[in-house]
């Protein structure tokens, strides 16, 4: 068993309502090209149009900093957790040299991934078999059976974090799909689970397997 993939793996900023963006985006563009990051050569002023609210800012290591018009959000988004984490710290030390101090400027944090896991066994019959739900009122109907977890915390003492467990769509038989959700006011969490996401996603995985 192993972790495939990240498709993708996501570090989202979530900005007060108050911040003008086009004026955010200008500041931010001209700071990042100052610090070897590659710059969409396209106008920066008026960017917000209708049917394309997310604007590409900039790129290093392949991974890429879009500005979110829609959602308020500055995210970060790449296919390596620690290759996006390092952009994203990158980019919150920037704010306060372009006049956006922190804590006064964002709302929280969030990351957002799906994460494909591989793995010997059938994805679909270990979690069918991971409850001891009774299925006989309907037995009238075939084969019935969980294809699906979710675990969440229902968004407690300031974070929120959802995980949701299926069969991977496009190969059901051989992988997992794990959705992840974290949502955090405090940076220092956002790292802790960015350091710990593949042993922590892998350890929920293989209690499927002790169970089967």
């Amino acid at each position: 068993m192993n972790v495939e993939s990240f498709e993708p793996y996501h570090i989202g900023t979530k900005l007060i309502p108050d911040i003008d963006l086009n004026i955010f985006l200008e500041k931010i563009t001209k700071v990042i090209e100052q610090n070897e990051y590659e710059v969409p050569k396209e106008p920066i002023s008026n960017i917000q149009i209708i049917g394309s609210p997310t604007k590409i800012i900039g790129v290093k290591n392949d991974v890429r900093i879009e500005l979110n018009f829609a959602a308020q959000a500055l995210n970060v988004i790449g296919r390596n957790p620690s290759d996006v984490f390092d952009i994203f710290k990158e980019v919150q030390d920037l704010l306060p040299s372009i006049g956006y101090e922190i804590d006064a400027t964002v709302l929280f944090y969030e990351i957002i991934s799906t994460i494909i896991i591989k793995t010997d066994k059938d994805p679909v019959e270990l979690l069918k078999k991971s409850t001891r739900l009774d299925f006989t009122a309907f037995e009238d109907i075939y084969d019935l059976g969980v294809i699906g977890l979710r675990i969440t915390n229902m968004e407690k003492n300031n974070i929120l974090f959802n995980l949701i467990i299926e069969p991977n769509k496009t190969s059901p038989n051989s992988r997992f799909s794990v959705q992840l959700q974290f949502r955090s006011k405090e940076k220092e969490k956002i790292q802790f689970i960015n350091n710990e996401l593949e042993n922590k996603i892998l350890s929920i995985i293989q209690s499927l397997e002790r169970d089967e």
